[in-house]
């Protein structure tokens, strides 16, 4: 049997402005704050996937919205076109 050499864990740190901190080392209020930025950082990156869906969301919606609009027919060619009625909004 080979003996494999121990490990000894290392203590965690964070880095701020390129200087390393024991994470032990930090007062209540610096481990409060860190805690808090850690929220923060996770909120936006779920806010910013949220945003994705939804921008995604738009474009499938207004893909489907073009696809039903109603056709007819141009009179001076006779080429279909989408009827355009009077809108109290544009899509882009």
């Amino acid at each position: 049997m080979s003996e494999t050499p121990t490990q000894t864990p290392t203590e965690p740190t964070i880095s701020v402005n390129d200087k390393q901190y024991k994470v032990s080392d930090l007062s209540k209020t610096a481990l409060a704050n860190l805690q808090h930025l850690r929220f923060a950082e996770t909120e936006v990156k779920r806010i910013q996937m949220q945003l994705a869906l939804v921008q995604t969301s738009v474009v499938a919606y207004k893909q489907a919205l073009i696809q039903n609009l109603p056709v007819s027919k141009n009179a001076a060619d006779g080429s279909a076109v989408a009827d355009k009625a009077p809108a109290s909004e544009t899509i882009a």
